[in-house]
């Protein structure tokens, strides 16, 4: 069966974004597709494999959290991007990016 690969690509997209820690075997299961079809069409559409896909996403969304919301607690933002300890977050943050979580707020 052929899929509109920018379609599905949009569809895991609005997946991620509401859900950033979702697995890639969820996702298939949600949109009825088998995890070839997904990880084909990511390579095609975003250059990219979903993994590297989605840690991009949730990088970004970290980010922009952390300058846009000052109030909101690295624990916070955490929860938001689906992580269950903010340690975990932010060691994910420092390796990813070189720096804490509050080093990037506070510059």
């Amino acid at each position: 069966m052929a899929y509109d690969r920018q379609r599905l690509v949009r569809e895991v997209d609005a997946i991620l974004w509401s859900k950033p820690h979702s697995s890639l075997s969820s996702i298939c299961h949600q949109l009825g597709v088998e995890r070839h079809t997904i990880r084909t069409a990511m390579r095609q559409i975003k250059q990219t494999s979903f993994r590297q896909y989605q840690r991009e996403l949730i990088l970004r969304e970290a980010t922009r959290l952390l300058k846009s919301k000052p109030n909101l607690s690295i624990k916070q933002v955490a929860v938001r991007l689906g992580y269950r300890s903010p340690l975990t977050f932010s060691r994910y943050f420092k390796k990813a990016t070189g720096q804490r979580p509050t080093e990037l707020r506070r510059g």
